[in-house]
């Protein structure tokens, strides 16, 4: 996994809920982020990383970080 990507992620993210999380904490159902946050960081994610996140078609999609930059890696 790409470390710079993550850092930008992680700030990304840190940006709306400054807290402590492990990468691969599925941040929605721990409570740390809420659906307005996720609307909030994946238009900061499309917009840092010019691309199109689409999370419609995911059948259980966990918002962690690592699956974060995973789906940023899988559009480039």
């Amino acid at each position: 996994m790409n470390k710079s990507n993550l850092n930008r992620v992680n700030k990304i993210i840190k940006k709306y809920k400054n807290i402590n999380f492990k990468n691969n904490d599925d941040l929605f159902k721990k409570g740390i982020v809420d659906s307005f946050d996720i609307l909030n960081i994946i238009v900061d994610l499309e917009k840092e990383f010019k691309i199109n996140i689409d999370l419609t078609k995911e059948k259980k999609f966990i918002f962690s970080v690592d699956k974060l930059c995973q789906k940023i890696t899988s559009n480039n």
